[in-house]
């Protein structure tokens, strides 16, 4: 999603400053809040894991190595 806004805004970054702007600030905020939601997930893993044994964990992905 990022890279696709990103791209968008490049193109009209020349055409149209003040939109390309208002499309940099959505940027952002999409980007923080994404790795505001990867922190909390990674954060509940990690508790999650250290009081269970070994194996799948609710809430978290189970690895397929």
């Amino acid at each position: 999603m990022i890279h696709v806004q990103a791209s968008s805004t490049l193109h009209r970054l020349q055409k149209n400053p003040a939109m390309a702007q208002e499309a940099l600030t959505a940027i952002k905020q999409s980007s923080k809040d994404g790795l505001q939601e990867l922190r909390a997930t990674l954060g509940d893993c990690g508790r999650s894991t250290k009081k269970l044994r070994p194996g799948p964990h609710q809430g978290c992905p189970e690895s397929t190595n």
